[in-house]
This record gives C-alpha cells, sequence and structure tokens, in this order.
C-alpha cells in the first residue's frame, strides 16, 4: 500500500509540474505578444493597391502669409496620386476635366495659407501636402485622393 501512495504522489507531482509548465509558457506568450504588439489600437489606414495619378500641367502660384510685405511666393506643379479602383474614381477625372479652375483655386487656397515659416521646417512640405490632399478631398466629396506630389515646387 506504501509503494501505491508513493506512485500515485509521483503522478500527481509530474501532473502539476507539467500544467504549471504550459500555465508558465501559455502567460509568457500572452504577455510577450501583448507587450510586443505594434497595433496602436488605433484603425489602420486604407492604402490602395492602384494609384493613378492626375497631374495639374500648369504650375500653381500664390503669395505665402506675409507674401504681400515680404515678396514671399510660392509655385508647385501638383500631381495627385488616386484610388484608380474606387467607384468614384471616373466622376473625380470628369470632375477635374469639368472643374479645373474650382480645383486649382482650392489648391492656391490652401498655398496661400502657408506661411514661409512653415514651409521651411522639417516635414513642412509634406504638412503642405496632407493640406492640399485633405481640402480636395473635402472639396470633392469623394475620399479617394490619397497623395499629392509637387513634379516642382519653388519657395521663395
Amino acid at each position: 500500500m506504501g509503494r501505491f501512495l508513493d506512485d500515485k504522489f509521483k503522478i500527481i507531482i509530474i501532473v502539476v509540474l507539467v500544467v504549471l509548465i504550459l500555465l508558465v509558457t501559455g502567460g509568457g506568450f500572452f504577455l510577450y505578444s501583448m507587450f510586443n504588439n505594434q497595433d496602436s489600437g488605433e484603425p489602420k489606414e486604407y492604402y490602395p493597391d492602384n494609384i493613378a495619378l492626375i497631374e495639374i500641367e500648369d504650375p500653381i502660384m500664390a503669395n505665402i502669409v506675409g507674401g504681400a510685405n515680404t515678396g514671399r511666393m510660392i509655385r508647385a506643379t501638383v500631381s495627385f496620386g488616386v484610388d484608380s479602383d474606387s467607384k468614384k474614381y471616373a466622376d473625380l477625372v470628369a470632375m477635374f476635366e469639368n472643374q479645373l479652375a474650382v480645383i486649382r483655386d482650392r489648391v492656391g487656397t490652401v498655398m496661400r495659407n502657408q506661411t514661409y515659416e512653415e514651409l521651411m521646417l522639417p516635414g513642412g512640405e509634406e504638412k503642405l501636402k496632407i493640406e492640399i490632399k485633405d481640402a480636395l478631398n473635402e472639396l470633392t466629396g469623394f475620399d479617394i485622393i490619397f497623395e499629392v506630389y509637387f513634379k516642382d515646387i519653388l519657395i521663395q
């Protein structure tokens, strides 16, 4: 009978050790994945697979804030990266053809609201691109412009 209890005790100890090892391993994996998760909790921004370029061929020029007194200007040839798979793509292309003056005006307005100092900061041009993209998506109501590119840009 004593031998039977010793064998039963050894089996219980082994089972308890295996369960503890599994719990520690599982808990370690859970903590590792929780702390090393690169997801910030914010939804990932959609970026389309097929980008088509729409270009405003003629440069857009504008005085920048304080430009009347300082002679500061910005001149840029602008292109837009557009989701060509969107159902609204054809509508956006038609709008660019039919309402180019309105679109140029909106881009010029965004450019005029910049200051020389803002544009010269690191990331100043990127901020301008985002503002132009947001303004045009708001104007068109399509939200399919994902990138703004400067073919050339002059800030003086």
